[in-house]
């Protein structure tokens, strides 16, 4: 799944689109990205590492690029991708568009 994030406001200027590239790269060079996930219905959280789900991440003109693996063990949340950036990850999914969905067989058990 590819996913496209534009920020408001968007980074027109220098500083502010060399602090997202900064971010970029942070994130792209975390070994880990742990994230915290309630369960619906009930007070449990877990807390999944979100890293190996994100297959690429880039900085094009005014937005955010990435790509996320579905695996049968599941997937990161557009939302904490953009979270792991340092935007509120509540209140983002409004920025976020899904521009892509690639389907891969895999063979063998």
């Amino acid at each position: 799944m590819r996913y496209r994030f534009r920020p408001e406001p968007p980074p027109r200027s220098s500083a502010l689109s060399n602090d997202l590239k900064t971010k970029v790269r942070l994130v792209l060079d975390a070994e880990t990205i742990p994230v915290e996930r309630k369960k619906p219905g009930n007070d449990s959280v877990r807390v999944i590492d979100i890293r190996p789900y994100i297959e690429d991440l880039t900085l094009v003109e005014d937005a955010v690029e990435f790509t996320l693996r579905v695996t049968q063990s599941g997937t990161a949340r557009p939302a904490e991708v953009v979270g792991a950036l340092g935007y509120g990850s509540e209140s983002i999914n409004h920025q976020i568009r899904r521009i892509d969905v690639r389907w891969r067989q895999f063979v063998g058990v």
